[in-house]
Formats: C-alpha cells, sequence, structure tokens
C-alpha cells in the first residue's frame, strides 16, 4: 500500500490543497459568526453592508472549497483503487493460479472495497483532520494575539 500511496503522490498533493482550502472555508466561517456578533454588539469596524458582502463571499468561498475538496477526494480515492487493482491483477497475472475468472473478479472486487474503506478513505481523514488541526491552532494563535 506504501508503494501505492508513493506513486500517487501528485493526486494527493491536489487533495491535501484541496483539504487545506475547505478548512480556510471552515476557519473563515468562524470569523464571519464573531464578525456578526461584534456587528450585533456595535463594535464591530464593519457597516452592515460590508458585513453582507463578507458573508457572501465567506460563504461563496466555502461551498465551492467543500465542492472542490469532495471531488478531489473521491478522484483521490479512485486514482488509489485503480492502482491497487492493477497491481492485484498484475500479481495474479504473474503468478500460476487455478482459481477460474470469476473467483478472480469476486476477489478483486471483494479485497479492493475493503481497502478503501479501512485504509485509503481514514487516510484521507486523517490528512484532512491534520490540517484542520493546525488551521485551529494558528487561528487561536491570531485571536490571542487580538485579545493581548
Amino acid at each position: 500500500m506504501k508503494e501505492i500511496i508513493e506513486s500517487k503522490k501528485g493526486s494527493l498533493f491536489i487533495c491535501t490543497l484541496a483539504f487545506t482550502g475547505e478548512i480556510i472555508g471552515e476557519i473563515s466561517w468562524a470569523f464571519l459568526f464573531k464578525i456578526i456578533f461584534d456587528l450585533m454588539d456595535g463594535k464591530s469596524p464593519f457597516s452592515f453592508k460590508n458585513v453582507v458582502f463578507i458573508a457572501i463571499f465567506i460563504t461563496t468561498f466555502r461551498s465551492i472549497m467543500t465542492f472542490l475538496s469532495e471531488n478531489a477526494r473521491e478522484k483521490t480515492t479512485i486514482n488509489l483503487v485503480k492502482e491497487y487493482k492493477n497491481k492485484l491483477m498484475n500479481n495474479y497475472l504473474d503468478t500460476d493460479s487455478n482459481k477460474n475468472s470469476s473467483e478472480m473478479m469476486n476477489l478483486l472486487t471483494h479485497t479492493t472495497a475493503e481497502v478503501e474503506q479501512l485504509y485509503i478513505r481514514p487516510f484521507l481523514n486523517i490528512i484532512k483532520n491534520i490540517i484542520f488541526f493546525v488551521g485551529s491552532l494558528c487561528a487561536i494563535f491570531y485571536l490571542k494575539k487580538l485579545l493581548y
């Protein structure tokens, strides 16, 4: 599996960039609520029109980034599964197996579904959660800097 992941570094990099954009959208959403609450308290430096414009921009950005992130996740998953299937098929063809083609297709389908659910999707979720953690830490330090 490590070889497959290493062979798809470009796809994983694009997926990581998409995750980063989605996380920036999520964190921006939190800052938007801070701006809205400050406006309601009368402490905001922005006018109501500016806050509406910011809200539309952040919501649009967040929606686009979420769409791109999900699309990149699916494409990366498909690429990794396809590479895994190719590797399995090559191993099957290289060995003299007495299994018929229907047994091989059943094994291939079952194994790749397990690999996708048990390894690939959790791996991508770990990457996304690490990016979310780092982004959240940056936002916390930024807010702490503003408070002191």
